[in-house]
């Protein structure tokens, strides 16, 4: 896996977070990153 320095959090949010997914539940993701360029 590779190890990208720019992510500072990753956030999960959902039912599968709180416990109460079904089998074919979703997930939703956030991602907080810090000042990026092009290079990166």
């Amino acid at each position: 896996m590779k190890s990208l320095l720019f992510i500072k959090e990753v956030w999960l949010f959902c039912s599968c977070s709180r416990g109460d997914n079904k089998k074919r539940s979703d997930i939703d993701i956030a991602i907080i990153c810090s000042n990026i360029t092009n290079q990166e």
